[in-house]
């Protein structure tokens, strides 16, 4: 071990493992990966419908895990809310909404369009508010525009 000391053996081992994965090409990264690729859908064929559906929720499962949210509180959001986004109320294909804090407190369901939007304004009430405001105040002065104008 280069290293006795852990912290300054876990920095080697990190430039080492990244001077490792800078020196794969390009094409041996798109081989393996192609590689990969083709084992799997073989093997997914193979699977049974039931197969198939335990995967599925596995998966879900595992999506859900970083927002604080369970399979069962996933769902049961879902029927509370009807399919509908809590902001904006479209039917939409639900995400779940979460504070980030340590652990993640799980929040209602939205659309993709609302996540993100409460992600670009970083969660933060305040900017929020400051965008409505600044919505407000346009719209005001355009109405007053147009109807000058006539």
């Amino acid at each position: 071990m280069p290293h006795k000391d852990p912290l300054k053996r876990r920095e080697y081992n990190k430039r080492w493992a990244q001077k490792k994965r800078n020196q794969r090409s390009l094409e041996e990264k798109k081989r393996i990966s192609a590689a990969i690729s083709k084992r799997w859908s073989e093997q997914y064929k193979t699977w049974t419908p039931e197969q198939k559906a335990e995967y599925a929720v596995k998966c879900k499962r595992r999506k859900l895990k970083p927002s604080g949210h369970t399979l069962e509180s996933f769902e049961e959001a879902r029927c509370l809310q009807e399919d509908h986004c809590a902001i904006c109320g479209k039917v939409a294909k639900m995400y779940a909404d979460h504070k980030h804090t340590n652990p993640p407190a799980p929040r209602s369901l939205l659309c993709l369009t609302c996540n993100a939007g409460l992600g670009q304004f970083y969660d933060n009430p305040e900017l929020v508010r400051r965008a409505l405001e600044y919505l407000v105040f346009h719209e005001a002065k355009n109405s007053r525009n147009t109807s000058t104008e006539r």
